[in-house]
């Protein structure tokens, strides 16, 4: 944590360690607090180790740094700690309409990606590309769960517009609502990932297609393993569906 505050200097503000286990040895606390504020008897040995292992630390300088939080995340139940606090946060954001399931899932699972993520950086752009969770980021979910939840595009926006024989429209329309049922059977990271891949081939695709169906031609190769990978067994109809429903969403 200290090499952070070596490395960018006067840009970091505060150390902060988080743990739902106390730290009886340093500081006992509530919530946060700094480490200053630990008694300097049980304070000695971290600044001991400390000053050993980095040379330039110095204790009246940079201990005001240093805080500890006391999180109160229980590890045997944190998942539904966590969603039914994501579930407040939906609501003061966005209402109480958007289910927080999928949002948390999404949230963790690009947590974790970030955890794992070991480039060695030298700036502090370089940290945040690199590990942080930022505001632009959650803005931009926010954004995503809404749309997501609130836009269900309807058969008629592509009916009319998809010129094929009788039969095989019918077909379509068909695994539209199947899909369309499915999506909403499955909130979790592995179908927002999905939609979003889906989504991403269709939306290249748009300016090299005349219509629907030329659309659907053009991408229904790379769409279909996709499509076969997030639900087994499914015919080109589905796929088809899937494409057409992503287009409009």
């Amino acid at each position: 944590m200290f090499d952070n505050f070596v490395r960018f200097g006067a840009i970091v503000e505060k150390l902060v360690f988080v743990s739902n286990q106390p730290l009886p040895d340093v500081i006992v606390v509530h919530g946060e607090q700094g480490f200053s504020k630990a008694e300097k008897k049980k304070l000695a040995k971290f600044l001991t180790n400390l000053a050993a292992e980095v040379a330039c630390f110095k204790d009246h300088e940079h201990t005001s740094l240093f805080f500890f939080v006391f999180s109160d995340l229980n590890l045997s139940n944190y998942e539904n700690t966590v969603v039914g606090r994501i579930a407040a946060f939906l609501e003061q954001e966005l209402g109480s309409h958007i289910p927080p399931k999928p949002f948390a899932l999404a949230l963790n699972d690009y947590c974790r990606r970030r955890s794992k993520s070991l480039a060695d950086v030298n700036s502090f752009d370089q940290l945040k590309a690199s590990k942080f969770v930022t505001r632009a980021d959650m803005v931009k979910w926010l954004s995503q769960a809404q749309d997501q939840h609130e836009r269900r595009p309807e058969w008629a926006s592509v009916a009319n517009e998809l010129n094929l024989p009788f039969a095989e429209k019918t077909k379509i329309e068909r695994a539209w609502r199947e899909y369309e049922i499915t999506l909403r059977s499955r909130p979790n990271a592995a179908t927002i990932k999905f939609t979003e891949r889906v989504r991403g081939i269709v939306d290249e695709a748009i300016d090299q297609a005349d219509d629907l169906a030329a659309l659907i031609d053009a991408v229904i190769t790379k769409v279909r393993p996709i499509v076969n990978e997030w639900k087994a067994g499914t015919n080109d109809q589905f796929v088809k569906a899937a494409i057409l429903y992503e287009l409009k969403r």
